[in-house]
């Protein structure tokens, strides 16, 4: 069964370098271009094996990458031979440009926050805005799209790795697996993101799994939280008032609201 998927959840290559830079915790101008390159290429693997439509810029990027990386295995001497040739990739250049969209991005960041603080001073109700408080999102860490990707990539890995029984798998359809998901999601309140995929590690169902969050997520429908980069993801369903509510992926770096415990 061959499925393609079109969301807008995506930015562009920019924002995938800069998340990838804020995970290591090192800044811009310390980057490892081996080591960058080759986690940027293993997010284009798993967009690969999603079918989701790849924008040409993040494949542009990918190819700047390549040659970049494969500039700085050169000896000093002859990188700067190829300095003046049409083919030299700038890693000045990509830098600069890496710290220009943080900039860019910190200040809608900012200008956002500022629209709903006004919003919640004007329109607010009070016992809403008491709700939660800033002491409830500390050591919360902002779970963004590529967090999702980096946990179902391990999935995958741990699936390849596990002997399957092969059944015919033509009848899994993404409006079943986003039934499952919400089934789960509305019975438990909230779960971890790998038993979402639990019922069925056979890949084409992995794959369907994790294309119905997507979409979920596009719909407005699930919000996560997670304390570290590589801790568990929890999955809860988003409250009445935000359900429903398209995300771009600004909106996506959800927080969860405190646990009931």
């Amino acid at each position: 069964m061959n499925y393609e998927v079109q969301l807008d959840l995506f930015k562009g290559p920019l924002d995938l370098l800069l998340y990838l830079v804020k995970k290591e915790e090192i800044n811009i101008r310390d980057i490892q271009i081996c080591r960058i390159t080759d986690q940027y290429l293993d997010y284009i693997e798993v967009m690969k094996t999603l079918n989701l439509e790849i924008a040409g810029e993040f494949i542009v990027m990918a190819a700047i990458l390549l040659r970049l990386k494969a500039q700085e295995l050169l000896p000093q001497s002859e990188r700067e031979r190829l300095q003046d040739g049409d083919d030299f990739i700038d890693r000045e250049k990509l830098i600069r440009q890496m710290e220009e969209y943080e900039r860019f991005k910190q200040a809608a960041d900012s200008l956002r926050e500022r629209e709903e603080e006004n919003f919640g001073t004007f329109y607010r109700p009070e016992a809403e805005k008491a709700t939660v408080t800033t002491d409830d999102f500390l050591e919360l860490h902002e779970v963004q799209i590529y967090d999702l990707m980096l946990a179902f990539k391990r999935l995958l890995q741990s699936a390849n790795q596990e002997p399957h029984y092969y059944l015919e798998a033509d009848n899994v359809t993404i409006d079943d697996r986003i039934e499952h998901v919400m089934s789960l999601i509305q019975e438990r309140k909230q779960l971890a993101f790998t038993e979402l995929f639990q019922d069925d590690t056979r890949k084409i169902v992995l794959v369907v799994t994790f294309m119905a969050i997507l979409e979920l997520i596009k719909m407005g429908y699930l919000g996560f939280r997670q304390e570290d980069y590589l801790s568990d993801i929890i999955v809860f369903e988003r409250n009445d008032e935000e359900a429903g509510v398209p995300l771009t992926l600004s909106d996506e770096a959800l927080v969860a609201p405190p646990d009931d415990k």
